[in-house]
């Protein structure tokens, strides 16, 4: 009961405590809001002594003017005179640094700059804006009137000095005495009157509210004062409840909580008797309890760090480990100018265990190869596996890369010796890329990434083997894939464009098509040619982009000529890597699709004759699929690749392309002009139109033509142009005589022209 009594105790005095500081703070809060009421009304007041004192300033600045005027006749004194005026009544802004200013000594237009908002308003609407009283404002509508009655004699000065003609002393003095005389005086003492009457009466009021609000103040300061003291004594009768909550001193509780915290779960607190309910009785139970949980942990803390450190199924260190000693490796290495080497492992063909035996199968041939090839390395050596079947190896201590050539060569028979499994026989081999670290500037990271380049070379070179990893080729690959990068970019931002090289008849002058030609239109280079950027990306991802890309821009091109009535086919240069993809046949429909409006027979691919065609049957059945679409094939380069012979006669293609190579040196050498003149037999013994590229002059034409060879292209003919330009082209071309002459030749030779 007396616990109970203690805790409803420290409950009431808990509430009664914050209800009091709740209420201090509203007192203190009220309490500063009437020090800064203090504030406001003497700043109130302060403003209300400077705004009355504008009507004495004005009266005073227009008699320093209309004085000066009179006795000077100086129109700027009397411009200030009314502008002074003009501010007055609100006929004109008030000037941002008009109070406290010399209107007499203003240099230019410095009082012509408005104040904020711009807007005009007289000096009475000013002063009822100020929230005076009637009284206060009655006064101020004297001040008003007698400066009315002041500017009346000002203004006829100001008339006497300007309608006098000429303008004499005897009127200039008239004009001064007017403003200088009793009448003028007692003026302006009219005006000073009621201003000082309106300051008595302004400074009665706001000093009147100033002292109620330090009254206020003072009262509330009172309150704040008594109700500090009682929070202070609240809060000491709460620290006294804590005191036989707590059961001991807050000191000891503190000691023993930095105990607990510290780890310490097994010191106890001597107490004899810990009081039933109190924070002690329940800091000893919670000592005693996070004691047995402590030896639970030590007890799990071996498995954690086996799991957190090694591979579950191998027992081999794992990737957290081998990071750890792969860098305290790399500081010996330093340290005592010695070089290691890291090796990347991959099993060949273990996939084909998992498929044809079951995982566990694959998991206990791990198992046995991991064994074996921990038992190749030297004392000091790691073997890591970080995933799947593949492992690290950190090889310390080395002089050069010959001293692990005997530890690789060890691992490569570990890895590849037969594993009996049950009644499965089971043999997989090792591909290992290596790389050296001495002194290189290079981290952890790039060390396993290097050795796992090298690991992708072996395994390309026919597997069971190691690579030891070339910067040189790094490098080289490292600039391809900038290349690609750059080019992936230039795609994407539109940077290429196609150049068209017109193909013609020499025979009729008819223009039978062009070919599309990529352009690199760089935004620092210029127009970049094809053969600087197409090598980088061939049998590349994103050349199968710009592929497609090539062939789109062309059907657009197409479209976009039939509708000017101009009927031209376009060829497109594709790659053999386009070529033999298994998707070429339905991309291909689909641009077709896309474009509706475009006949396909207008649409012609050039399959480059140097290219290395793998499956020439496929190759075959594709481009018959894209014959019945509607498009044509050809040959181009022939002569110069693989085998042009074989791709002669098992490849569909409408046209064969002589390569300019040899046509270019024809006219002069006779191997070439006896490959041209073999070519061309070939193209009509196979049933083939035959196209000369390379035509340079009117000579080339002639030989070709004499040769039996009518289609060309070249710059003889034209060099490729943007697309815009070739209507033009088209529309003023026509075959040179010299090849008609050749040809009418020809013809009645043949006995087709009577």
């Amino acid at each position: 009961m007396l616990n109970n009594r203690k805790r409803i105790s420290f409950k009431n005095y808990f509430m009664l405590t914050s209800t009091m500081i709740v209420a201090f703070a509203i007192v203190f809060f009220i309490y500063v809001r009437a020090e800064k009421d203090i504030d406001s009304s003497n700043e109130i007041r302060l403003q209300s002594q400077q705004l009355a004192d504008v009507w004495r300033q004005s009266a005073d600045d227009r008699t320093r003017m209309v004085r000066s005027y009179a006795a000077t006749s100086d129109p700027k004194y009397k411009q200030h005179y009314h502008e002074i005026v003009a501010i007055r009544d609100g006929e004109k802004v008030r000037p941002t640094s008009y109070d406290n200013v010399y209107w007499d000594l203003i240099l230019g237009d410095a009082l012509h700059h408005p104040a904020d908002g711009g807007q005009p308003i007289s000096l009475m609407q000013l002063m009822q804006q100020a929230g005076f009283t009637q009284s206060e404002l009655a006064k101020l509508a004297e001040v008003k009137e007698s400066s009315d009655t002041l500017i009346s004699t000002e203004l006829a000065a100001i008339k006497l000095i300007d309608t006098t003609h000429p303008l004499t002393e005897a009127v200039r003095t008239k004009a001064i005495l007017m403003l200088q005389d009793n009448a003028y005086h007692q003026a302006k003492a009219n005006i000073m009157r009621p201003i000082g009457e309106f300051n008595l009466m302004l400074n009665r009021r706001t000093m009147s509210a100033v002292i109620e609000a330090e009254k206020s103040a003072f009262q509330l300061r009172l309150a704040f004062i008594v109700l500090g003291m009682i929070v202070l004594w609240l809060l000491w009768v709460m620290y006294q409840a804590i005191g036989n909550t707590l059961g001991v001193s807050l000191k000891s509780i503190h000691g023993q909580i930095e105990k607990i915290g510290n780890g310490d779960f097994v010191s106890i607190i001597p107490e004899d008797k810990p009081k039933d309910g109190s924070v002690i009785a329940l800091l000893l139970k919670t000592q005693l309890r996070l004691a047995d949980i402590e030896k639970e942990r030590k007890k799990t803390d071996g498995k954690l760090e086996r799991i957190a450190h090694y591979d579950l199924l191998t027992n081999l260190p794992n990737r957290e480990l081998l990071a750890n000693r792969l860098s305290y490796a790399m500081e010996q290495c330093l340290r005592l100018n010695r070089s290691l080497a890291v090796a990347f492992l991959d099993l060949d063909d273990f996939k084909v265990v998992n498929d044809t035996h079951g995982h566990n199968v694959g998991d206990d041939l791990l198992i046995e190869v991991s064994k074996r090839m921990k038992g190749a390395l030297r004392r000091g050596d790691t073997l890591a596996r970080i995933g799947g079947d593949e492992f690290i190896v950190v090889m310390v201590d080395l002089e050069n890369f010959e001293c692990s050539e005997p530890v690789l060569e060890r691992l490569l028979k570990a890895a590849a010796d037969p594993v009996t499994v049950g009644d499965a026989v089971m043999q997989v081999s090792a591909s290992i890329g290596v790389t050296l670290y001495s002194q290189n500037d290079v981290d952890a990271d790039l060390l396993i990434r290097h050795a796992d380049q090298a690991m992708y070379v072996a395994k390309q070179a026919g597997k069971n083997r190691y690579h030891r990893f070339d910067i040189v080729q790094d490098n080289v690959i490292n600039i391809q894939r900038q290349n690609i990068a750059n080019i992936r970019l230039a795609l994407g931002r539109h940077e290429f464009v196609l150049h068209y090289q017109p193909k013609v008849n020499m025979h009729t002058g008819e223009v039978i098509g062009v070919e599309a030609l990529i352009r690199w239109q760089h935004p620092d280079r210029g127009l970049v040619p094809p053969l600087e950027f197409l090598p980088v990306i061939e049998s590349q991802a994103i050349s199968l982009e710009l592929g497609e890309w090539v062939i789109d821009t062309a059907l657009n091109q197409i479209s976009q000529w039939k509708s000017i009535g101009l009927q031209i086919p376009i060829s497109v240069n594709i790659s053999a890597y386009q070529l033999q993809q298994d998707t070429f046949i339905t991309d291909i429909a689909m641009l077709l699709a896309a474009h509706p409006e475009v006949n396909p027979h207008y649409l012609e691919l050039e399959i480059l004759e140097t290219s290395a065609l793998n499956d020439l049957n496929k190759v075959s059945s594709t481009m018959n699929a894209c014959q019945e679409l509607g498009l044509h094939f050809a040959l181009d380069d022939f002569g110069t690749g693989y085998s042009s012979l074989t791709y002669l006669k098992h490849l569909p293609a409408y046209y064969i392309k002589i390569d300019q190579s040899f046509v270019r040196d024809m006219l002069k050498d006779a191997d070439d002009l006896a490959i041209i003149e073999g070519i061309i037999g070939l193209a009509k013994a196979f049933d083939r139109e035959v196209i000369a590229e390379g035509v340079e002059t009117i000579a080339h034409g002639v030989a070709l033509l004499k040769l039996g060879c009518e289609l060309a292209q070249g710059y003889g003919i034209a060099r490729p142009m943007p697309a815009s330009d070739i209507p033009q082209w088209a529309s003023v071309w026509k075959a040179d005589d010299a090849w008609q002459a050749v040809n009418l030749i020809e013809a009645k030779k043949s006995g087709h022209l009577a």
